[in-house]
C-alpha cells in the first residue's frame, strides 16, 4: 500500500522507521541536489561533501519532525527551506578561522598521512619530523580512549581509504550511521583540542 506525504509524515512523526526510510529515499534527490549546489558554490576549504550531506540529513529530519500541515506549505517547500538553512548555517560557522583550522586539521587525508604513514609533514629536518609524528600519535592515542568500538572501527577504515559503501558492507550499517559516527569523532577530537589550548 502506498502512502502520500502527509500520511508518511504522520507516521514518521510517530517514530515509524519504515515511514522515515521511505521519506528519506523519496527526498534523497532533493538532499543531494542541495548539497551539490552549495558544494559547488563554496570554497570547499575545511570540509567535504559528506559534511554538507550530514547537515542536510539533519535538516531533513528536523523538517520531518517539525512540519505542520496547518501552515499551508507543501512539505517539499518546507523541507527545502530547512535543508538550505541548515547548510548555510554550517557554511557560515565553518568559515570562522578557528573552525577552518580545526576542520582542516582533521581531514581524512591528513589523518591518513599522519597516522597511517606516521608523518605529518614532508619536513626535511629529521628532528621536526620525529616531533610531528610523536604529536600526532599522542593525539590519536588520546582520541582512541574516548571512542566507542564502532567509532574506532569506522575511523580506522576511513584512514585506510575504504569508501562509505565498503564500510557499510563490512559493518552492516547504513550511510547515516557512518556520517553520525564521524560527526561524533570530530566533536570528541575538538574537545581534546580545546582542552589543550
Amino acid at each position: 500500500m502506498e502512502y502520500n506525504d502527509y500520511e508518511l509524515l504522520y507516521l514518521a512523526q510517530d517514530k515509524n522507521e519504515e515511514a522515515i526510510e521511505i521519506l528519506n529515499n523519496k527526498y534523497s534527490p532533493l538532499i543531494n541536489s542541495r548539497c551539490n549546489y552549495y558544494y559547488q558554490k563554496s570554497d570547499k576549504k575545511g570540509f567535504d561533501f559528506n559534511d554538507l550531506y550530514q547537515e542536510a540529513l539533519i535538516g531533513f529530519n528536523e523538517a520531518i519532525n517539525s512540519y505542520n500541515q496547518d501552515n499551508n506549505a507543501l512539505f517539499y517547500t518546507f523541507a527545502l527551506t530547512v535543508i538550505d538553512n541548515k547548510i548555510v548555517s554550517f557554511l557560515k560557522k565553518n568559515n570562522t578561522v578557528k573552525d577552518r583550522l580545526y576542520n582542516e586539521a582533521l581531514s581524512y587525508d591528513e589523518l591518513e598521512d599522519t597516522i597511517l604513514n606516521e608523518t605529518i609533514s614532508y619536513d626535511s629536518n629529521p628532528l621536526n619530523k620525529t616531533m610531528n609524528e610523536e604529536a600526532v600519535l599522542e593525539f590519536y592515542n588520546e582520541l582512541k580512549s574516548v571512542l566507542t568500538d564502532k567509532e574506532m572501527k569506522i575511523l580506522n577504515m576511513k584512514i585506510e581509504g575504504l569508501s562509505n559503501i565498503e564500510i557499510m558492507e563490512s559493518l552492516g550499517i547504513d550511510s547515516k550511521a557512518i556520517y553520525n559516527a564521524m560527526h561524533r569523532i570530530k566533536q570528541k577530537a575538538k574537545s581534546f583540542m580545546e582542552k589543550g589550548e
